[in-house]
């Protein structure tokens, strides 16, 4: 009785997720959990029943395997890791190194902190992109002067609206920062790490500009987000994405603030590669 139980439940289960799969399914997906499976013509959200974890892999035929092998050839500088963006990456994407369009990148593990992706914390769109010319040589410390976060739920929910601060009252073409620093550990992706950013004067084009999430006039930053500050810069450096000289500056260095707030400032002096300028 207990087994039949079972059964029934299990099926009703599958039935109830194969119903809500059903977009998925007309488009010949499948819904998976991507943090598990790798999906050769990546996910799309919002198709699939159950948590966000389930999403839908998009299908691949014949003339799409043809063509990822093609690709592949190209990916010699990346290998065994080049996904689409939409899979699951538990380190760091990084363009430039794989064949095929600008969605295929390498996921690298560099003892790089977790990065949430702008798809992942709801980024919009950017309305305009424009890439940096070669390596960033600069990493500048910046505070967001808000309250701090403690979830990636909260910290996704406050980089939304530094995004929406500095599109629609600033007027600039997306989120400042190359990447923000949140009290959960995480690391949340701005503009990245190859894009111009709006951040810090005269180090847009040649800097990262990384600002962790919270007021430090007073207090440090929790000790998950030191370690997340420490451990994107050693992985840009570790991944080709910083210059293996590069200089470290609090925002202040380069403008008349009290950014990356007084604490914090002088947490940031100690810092390997500050630079006193």
């Amino acid at each position: 009785m207990v087994r039949l139980l079972f059964s029934s439940f299990f099926l009703l289960l599958i039935f109830s997720f194969s119903k809500g799969d059903q977009g998925c399914l007309n488009i010949g997906g499948q819904c998976l959990d991507w943090r598990y499976y790798y999906c050769t013509a990546g996910y799309e959200t919002g198709l699939c029943d159950g948590d966000t974890n389930r999403r839908c892999c998009l299908p691949c035929d014949q003339q799409c395997l043809d063509q990822e092998a093609e690709w592949a050839q190209s990916d010699g500088s990346c290998l065994p890791f080049t996904y689409y963006l939409t899979n699951y990456c538990d380190g760091v994407y990084l363009g430039g190194r794989c064949g095929g369009p600008s969605e295929r990148q390498c996921c690298a593990d560099a003892g790089c902190p977790r990065i949430v992706s702008r798809s992942e914390w709801g980024a919009r769109p950017p309305t305009s992109i424009s890439n940096m010319a070669g390596t960033p040589a600069w990493a500048i410390v910046h505070h967001t002067v808000s309250p701090s976060c403690s979830t990636q739920s909260e910290c996704s929910s406050l980089v939304r609206n530094f995004q929406d601060q500095h599109m629609d009252v600033n007027g600039w073409s997306d989120i400042g920062y190359s990447f923000l620093v949140g009290g959960d550990g995480n690391v949340y992706e701005g503009r990245g790490w190859d894009r111009v950013g709006a951040h810090t004067p005269g180090y847009n084009s040649n800097g990262l500009g990384i600002s962790v999430i919270g007021n430090f006039m007073t207090s440090l930053p929790n000790q998950q987000a030191l370690d997340a500050l420490n451990n994107l810069i050693a992985c840009g450096v570790a991944s080709g994405e910083l210059q293996q000289n590069y200089g470290l500056i609090g925002h202040r260095q380069a403008v008349s603030t009290e950014c990356p707030g007084d604490r914090l400032y002088q947490y940031v002096q100690t810092m390997p590669h500050w630079q006193n300028i």
